[in-house]
């Protein structure tokens, strides 16, 4: 809203016309835009009234105050008055139900974020104060509550006092807004009206969809906005570590101090209740003694008068507060901190001991708010003293006295769930052990021995006190030596560090960039991986029952061992001596045996013990597959499962990919070829299961066949038994038929005959080995042959017991143990295409010089292959090879979609969800996510290892 100048009395100040107006257009905007979402027409033309009202009066009001505390209170007062009017005016989707806890917590601790972030960039406090406290006001009001359900009353109250802050902010900062910041802010405008008609959506509708989407949207919504909040405000920090020091370290140690002190209030570790009516607290001690030396009290109970123990509390929490501000008083000659902290004391004092006798609740949000910027105010109040003294001596007692003083204060305000109860030999033999070891492993590392002392005793003196003894319903002292202690070693620690000087300060502030920039990632990470890892630890140790006893090992012996019963499902090695009787391991062993012996005949030609090339190499490989098979075949068990997973399907992925990468390069057509075998990639796991799934499909033996596998398959049968004749035929005409078993073992010899006359080609160039390679490679399509011969066909028919061949379907996923082989093709459909992408790059990036020279040396495109691309490509392998292995150890939808794990299909991330969720055994199924964590982890280290030595 603009308004011309020609129109201006000439006792109105021109630019603050031009405020009055802009702000008030803004203002009216939001109304308006608030009054839509509850009465869309009505509602934006009432607004956008309301706002050139608010404008003109802004400008009438404020033309004519000269001092700005007339004017803060000016702009404050006119904002009241239009939020009461809004209020009144709003529909009843406007009316908020206040709550005093979110409306209290979340108005304070805004205004005081609001406070510290204008003292930490040197702008006016009042302004960000009361800019926080509005953010906050708008959010506990409107955005917390349920609007709708509030009363006329409510709403003017709420409307009234948000206008008054924002009127506050804008008569304090009155400056005109640009008009490239203006459209932004429209824009956010609209997205804060369509939040307001999401909440009304939210509060009057009934689909619970819409309600969980609302629910999302606020809870990201204040999550961004929070790590926003936090990453700005940790980088305000920051960067006073040059310019200010003594303001870095205050707000550092309040920081700390106030993250300590809130995590233990929201754990209900730490309350104004104290240790409870049932123990008396230190204060109330001391009250107790002198209110039985005053009145003549027989003994110091907690029954006592209130005034009386609200004044002592009082008394000794003022006079604690003036002499911490005289120390403060000496250290800066031009402020003087007594009044304040002495005034301070005295009222947190009278909270104290009137709360403690019974006359105020301890748990409401006044109460429980204060405890966090108590102890914020005493760590900050420690690190400015800090920063103040450069002896050592003097940086020593600082910090042992503030911690001290920090676990004092956590001890008294401990409740009976926050307190440990002593035993007299775990705290000092875990001080002296963990304090030698920090001791002995500084001592190594040139490191300072009394920093490294001190930090093991810390370490022990956490464990010896919270990790061994049992927590809750312990005594005062006890609470004292457990809060005490470490927080004074921490002090110690903080006090033997120097002083930085310049060049440090500067240090501090460039490294604290990258911690501020990784934050959010170690954020992600730690949340998401790190402490779900601790976690599943040592729920693996602890009892599948409710109570989570600590059962140490044991899940992990019922995994290996599976006591009571006779087959252990997880690890079954009792058909191990069937191994030597089973024919793929006869028949593996016979080709590992003619590969190596190839390999050996090879090297003697050329002067070696072996020579390896691409034929011996391959029936090598052969060989080791067929025993692999025979081994996981023969064991069984889930834990045999995933390693036949991982052995299968990363030799083979890898094998295809690479074969298709190589045979694909150059060839016309090649990115057509390699888009259909990378397709695949493109489905879900559970997509590429369930269509496989129909793949597989079997029906009962004499009816048609659904599944495209078995349907082939005993089309073959048919077809090669001669029982079903090939016929040619045309639109229901046959023109003639044949048998087709001749057909079948004509084409099955013509095959085995091409490959063995290109095995004599090759051996009289390549040697030997050639003659072998082809030899093998030969052999199947003879035993098809022999098959057809002997047997009558080769396919999907067996003979009934009235000597009739009949179809016999193939169960792909119920016949064990080779059903696992059929569930692994699946995946491996999905990573040869991951696998060809990866490897057809680093071929093409393969320098061309090195294969035109192995070709003027007169190798040929096998040897080229083999003995220079391969070599150049192995890291890529590598990389290839554990990325494949990662993900296959983790197996769990292929399975779980197609078997359920039935079948003897089972693997160890489907046993794990079962027996997490489906059977509730918590401690074993962590135990079954550790031993799968263990199977993943030495691949990535591995792999991390060679990355580190690649980029060095």
């Amino acid at each position: 809203m603009q308004v011309t100048m020609d129109r201006v009395d000439p006792g109105v100040d021109p630019r603050l016309l031009n405020v009055g107006a802009t702000n008030g257009a803004v203002v009216g905007l939001v109304l308006g835009l608030f009054f839509a979402a509850g009465a869309p027409a009505i509602g934006l033309i009432g607004g956008l009234l309301l706002g050139a009202a608010f404008g003109a009066g802004a400008v009438t009001v404020l033309s004519g105050m000269d001092d700005q505390r007339t004017r803060m209170l000016g702009g404050a007062a006119l904002g009241a008055v239009g939020g009461a009017v809004f209020g009144l005016l709003a529909t009843e989707g406007l009316l908020p139900a206040l709550k005093s806890t979110p409306m209290i917590g979340w108005t304070a601790a805004l205004a005081i974020i609001g406070a510290v972030m204008a003292w930490l960039m040197g702008r006016d406090i009042a302004t960000l104060a009361a800019a926080g406290a509005a953010v906050g006001w708008f959010v506990a009001t409107l955005g917390v509550p349920s609007l709708g359900s509030g009363t006329r009353v409510e709403a003017i109250m709420v409307f009234a006092v948000l206008g008054g802050l924002v009127g506050f902010v804008m008569a304090r900062n009155p400056v005109q807004v640009p008009e490239q910041v203006l459209r932004p802010a429209m824009l956010f405008l609209a997205g804060v009206a369509s939040f307001g008609g999401l909440r009304l959506m939210h509060t009057y509708g009934t689909d619970e969809n819409l309600e969980q989407l609302v629910t999302t949207v606020v809870n990201v919504s204040l999550a961004i906005g929070a790590f926003a909040a936090i990453w700005v405000g940790m980088n305000l920090v920051f960067n006073q570590a040059g310019p200010n020091w003594p303001r870095f370290s205050a707000t550092l140690g309040g920081i700390i101090g106030l993250v300590i002190t809130a995590v233990l209030v929201g754990n209900r570790a730490v309350s104004w209740f104290g240790a409870g009516p049932e123990e008396i607290t230190l204060l109330t001690r001391f009250a107790g003694f002198v209110e039985e030396q005053v009145n003549g009290f027989s003994e110091a109970s907690p029954d006592g008068s209130p005034w009386n123990r609200g004044v002592v509390v009082a008394i000794v929490l003022g006079l604690a507060g003036y002499f911490i501000g005289r120390g403060l008083d000496s250290y800066h000659a031009t402020k003087h901190y007594r009044p304040a902290l002495a005034g301070v004391g005295a009222v947190l004092g009278a909270l104290y001991g009137y709360h403690y006798t019974g006359d105020l609740p301890g748990n409401t949000p006044v109460m429980l708010y204060t405890l966090p910027l108590i102890g914020g105010a005493i760590l900050a109040i420690g690190g400015w003293l800090l920063a103040g003294r450069s002896d050592r001596q003097g940086r020593l007692t600082i910090g042992i006295a503030t911690g001290a003083i920090f676990g004092l204060f956590l001890a008294v305000m401990s409740t009976e769930t926050g307190q440990p109860r002593m035993t007299p030999l775990p705290l000092p033999i875990a001080v002296a052990v963990v304090g030698t070891i920090g001791f002995g492993v500084s001592t190594l590392r040139g490191r300072d021995p009394i920093r490294g002392a001190l930090w093991g005793a810390l370490v022990g003196w956490i464990i010896g006190a919270w990790g061994v003894p049992d927590i809750g319903n312990a005594t005062l002292p006890e609470a004292i030596a457990g809060y005490v202690g470490p927080a004074a070693i921490a002090g110690a620690l903080a006090g033997l560090t120097s002083l930085p000087d310049v060049a440090r300060r500067a240090v501090i502030d460039q490294k604290s960039r990258a911690w501020i920039f990784m934050a959010p990632a170690v954020l992600f990470v730690s949340a998401t991986l790190v402490l779900p890892t601790i976690i599943t630890f040592f729920l693996s140790l602890q009892s599948n029952d409710k109570d989570g006893r600590w059962v140490g090992v044991e899940n992990y012996n019922e995994i290996i061992r599976a006591p009571g019963l006779e087959v252990n499902p997880n690890l079954d090695l009792s058909g191990a001596g069937d191994l030597f009787g089973s024919d793929l391991f006869r028949i593996g062993g016979v080709l590992l045996l003619v590969g190596l012996l190839t390999a050996v005949v090879m090297g003697m030609r050329t002067g070696r013990t072996t020579d390896f090339d691409p034929q011996s190499g391959g029936v090598v490989m052969l060989g080791v597959v067929m025993l692999g098979f025979a081994v996981f075949s023969v064991l069984r068990g889930t834990i045999i499962n995933n390693l036949w997973w991982v052995f299968a399907v990363t030799a083979f992925a890898t094998g295809f990919g690479l074969a298709v990468a190589a045979w694909a390069d150059g060839i016309k057509g090649e990115k057509i070829a390699k888009s259909l075998i990378f397709m695949p990639m493109a489905i879900s796991a559970v997509g590429a299961a369930i269509i496989w799934r129909f793949m597989y499909s079997s029906r009962p033996a004499g009816k048609d066949q659904n599944g495209i596998l078995n349907a082939a398959w005993i089309w073959l049968g048919e077809k090669t038994s001669g029982e079903v004749p090939f016929g040619v035929g045309f639109f229901g005409w046959e023109f003639f038929s044949f048998n087709g078993k001749p057909l079948f073992i004509l084409l099955f010899a013509a095959i085995a005959g091409a490959l063995l006359w290109s095995g004599l080609k090759s051996g009289a160039r390549n040697g030997p080995s050639a003659y072998v390679a082809y030899a093998v490679a030969a052999l199947f399509p003879l035993w098809i042959i022999f098959r057809i011969l002997v047997d009558g066909h080769v396919g999907g028919l067996v003979e009934n017991s009235a000597g009739e061949l009949v179809a016999d379907p193939i169960l792909f996923r119920e016949t064990s143990p080779f059903n696992n082989f059929w569930l692994m093709v699946v995946m491996l459909w999905i990573e040869t295409g991951f696998a060809m992408v990866i490897l057809s790059a680093a071929i093409k990036a393969v320098p061309s010089e090195f294969i035109e020279a192995a070709k003027i040396d007169g190798a040929d495109d096998s040897q080229v292959f083999w003995r220079i691309v391969i070599p150049q490509i192995a890291p890529t392998i590598g990389v290839v090879v554990t990325t494949i292995i990662v993900k296959v150890t983790k197996v769990y939808d292929y399975v779980k979609v197609m078997t359920g794990g039935n079948f003897d299909t089972n693997v160890l991330a489907n046993s794990m969800i079962d027996q997490s969720f489906q059977f509730a055994n918590a401690g074993t199924g962590s135990a079954l996510a550790v031993l799968l964590f263990i199977m993943v982890l030495p691949i990535m280290v591995l792999n991390v290892l060679r990355m580190q030595r690649e980029a060095a």
